[in-house]
């Protein structure tokens, strides 16, 4: 890459918060991302993708995105200019509403203080900044919980709908039953892990390395730290999570639902 090309995406890479790409096929898209990310990982930032390709057929299979097909080939403008309007919301929103450091110890003590406030297992992981919360206190994938989604596909846990965390269906010999009680994935999930890169933290007994689909889709291994853990170890370990290498959760299998008043009775 030459310099005049180069010294923009430095530029871009030390200061910008969101970068956007668009054009059509081989015009170097993905070239000037990996260039991005490889900048900006060098500047000690950390770095989130999202791919068109990926989200694409969430919008152009809904009601509102078959009124306005492809055209030639290439995504209506229509649904681009939607598509735009959304991830600027979106990301705004996730910047203004992602709790920061200091929030997650008020949550921690506004917890602590209320001990007939029950987590569950959404906020465990706080449990690293002193005593264990009341309530479950682990990942309760494949323990407690699990989803069933609209084609009968059973998966671990709302949050990681994933072929890797599919546990059977339904439909097939035995029904939800067989898959509950004796699925491969669900068997292993109830063994006692290893600790892994959260074995020297005095932390791991009170938060258990927490959110195990969190780390999953931000490339992490399982036995890692939540992107989340209060002790920074989380941060850590992105910073060296490769652009792009993240899973991604697909499209899924979610029908639209139209609601209507019943019938008058005759």
């Amino acid at each position: 890459m030459d310099e005049e090309r180069q010294d923009p995406l430095q530029q871009l890479a030390q200061t910008a918060r969101i970068v956007f790409f668009a054009g059509l096929p081989g015009t170097g898209k993905s070239f000037f991302i990996r260039r991005l990310a490889e900048f900006a990982d060098a500047a000690g930032r950390r770095i989130s993708l999202l791919q068109w390709d990926v989200v694409r057929p969430v919008f152009e299979t809904s009601p509102a995105g078959r009124r306005y097909p492809m055209e030639d080939g290439v995504t209506q403008p229509m649904i681009r200019k939607a598509v735009g309007v959304w991830v600027r919301r979106a990301v705004m929103g996730w910047h203004e509403l992602h709790p920061t450091a200091e929030q997650q110890r008020l949550l921690y003590r506004w917890l602590v203080d209320r001990p007939g406030v029950l987590t569950g297992d959404s906020f465990f992981h706080l449990s690293a900044l002193g005593e264990a919360l009341p309530g479950l206190n682990l990942c309760g994938a494949g323990r407690v919980v699990c989803l069933i989604d609209p084609v009968g596909d059973v998966y671990a846990c709302p949050f990681v709908l994933h072929h890797e965390f599919r546990a059977g269906n339904v439909r097939e010999p035995g029904g939800f039953a067989r898959v509950w009680r004796s699925s491969d994935l669900f068997l292993d999930l109830r063994r006692p892990g290893s600790a892994g890169a959260c074995a020297s933290c005095g932390s791991f007994d009170a938060c258990q390395g927490g959110c195990m689909a969190a780390k999953f889709f931000t490339g992490l291994p399982l036995d890692g730290p939540d992107p989340e853990c209060v002790r920074g170890y989380g941060e850590l370990a992105l910073a060296g999570v490769a652009p792009g290498t993240a899973p991604s959760p697909g499209i899924g299998h979610s029908v639209p639902v139209t609601l209507g008043r019943r019938p008058a009775a005759n």
